[in-house]
């Protein structure tokens, strides 16, 4: 089934020091959303949380606004985005914005220590 990536936005970012964590990790969690007006547009959710070890914690949520060429049910949504494997499709965005961050933040971050299991 084909559908675009009308917008998205990153919410609720909390970037701080932390030393308590011995192993980096990268947790990512989706949630799926059709709007009841129009169940062709889907909200997906992504709540990132990422450890480096010894340095710092981040968290945030990307939010993902897919447009689809047809309906969704609610009963599918679920199947269908492990279906086109949504995570894949979201990390090299999640990692883009990871890293620019850090780097802006002055942690001077190239590349994430750890790769996610998908």
């Amino acid at each position: 089934m084909e559908f675009t990536i009308t917008k998205a936005n990153v919410s609720e970012i909390k970037l701080e020091e932390n030393t308590s964590h011995t192993k980096s990790n990268i947790i990512i969690t989706s949630f799926y959303f059709i709007d009841q007006k129009d169940k062709k547009n889907i909200k997906a959710t992504m709540e990132t949380v990422l450890l480096i070890a010894d340095t710092l914690e981040l968290s945030f949520k990307y939010n993902f606004f897919l447009k689809f060429k047809k309906e969704i049910s609610s009963s599918k949504l679920n199947d269908f985005m492990a279906e086109i494997n949504f995570h894949r499709l979201a990390y090299p965005y999640i990692r883009t914005y990871i890293v620019n961050l850090l780097n802006m933040s002055g942690f001077n971050i190239e590349n994430l220590p750890i790769i996610p299991k998908f």
